[in-house]
């Protein structure tokens, strides 16, 4: 509404907020009150992984009205929670994104959501079209995650000569980026046990961070005295957790 030219500065300048305070003490709408909005979830890759980003499209319509809509995505543990909250503002899950600036008619996006864990999963994806503090749709997804898979394999000589530095060959794959811990070179023939293990006798020769898709490296060890060691290389998620996803154990016999 235009404002009469005589009306003081000081309300002038007062009646923007006021009118802004009225829109937000309106109580919010109901989806009921934005006819033809509809709101669906497809997951966009059927081998979900751990750790590793997977698309989920939303797609749906917006009413034909001369604003945008916001687009929120959260997601939870459905063990913990099995449901989603009829508003965004109420649910519980951690942000998957919040925005996007959807125009009115069809629309279709992606976002990519990022699951970590041990062992399998399953994510519960809940999905809001909002304008302003308005439910305007709601959806759900339910995602079930696999922990990557990762083969490593150690080659080396099984009988090298003391005094030698024997080479230890390294090949395989790494579905998602992880550190390989290299290598804990242990006198006897004992178990390799966790990456964080110590031992008396232990040579530790070096460790590569951030291994991932194919591995294929060589790695020479220090000169070896006569006699048995054990070869101990680990595929770790990182250096705060010492379980390792990959171990592999060698046996070296070395001669004098």
């Amino acid at each position: 509404m235009r404002l009469p030219l005589s009306l003081p500065a000081a309300a002038r300048l007062l009646a923007p907020v006021l009118t802004l305070a009225a829109v937000l003490a309106l109580p919010p709408l109901a989806a009921a009150d934005y006819p033809g909005a509809t709101l669906t979830l497809r997951p966009g890759t059927n081998d979900a992984v751990l750790d590793k980003p997977f698309p989920v499209i939303a797609e749906g319509t917006n009413p034909p009205r001369d604003q945008t809509y916001d687009l929120v995505i959260k997601a939870k543990d459905k063990d913990v929670t099995p449901t989603c909250a009829p508003a965004a503002s109420e649910d519980d899950g951690w942000t998957v994104q919040w925005g996007a600036n959807l125009a009115a008619g069809p629309f279709s996006y992606t976002q990519p959501v990022t699951i970590s864990g041990d062992g399998e999963s399953t994510v519960l994806i809940c999905a809001y079209t909002e304008f302003i503090i308005d439910t305007v749709a709601t959806a759900s997804l339910t995602v079930k995650l696999r922990p990557p898979r990762h083969v490593l394999r150690l080659t080396a000589p099984r009988r090298p000569r003391a005094g030698q530095r024997v080479r230890l060959r390294f090949r395989g794959e790494a579905e998602v980026p992880r550190r390989l811990l290299l290598v804990r070179l242990l006198r006897g023939r004992v178990a390799c046990g966790q990456a964080d293990a110590s031992h008396q006798s232990e040579r530790r020769i070096g460790a590569v961070g951030n291994v991932g898709g194919r591995i294929s490296f060589d790695l020479r060890t220090p000169r070896l005295a006569a006699g048995r060691w054990t070869v101990c290389s680990y595929l770790q998620k990182s250096t705060a957790d010492p379980r390792a996803e990959k171990r592999v154990r060698t046996l070296l016999t070395v001669r004098r």
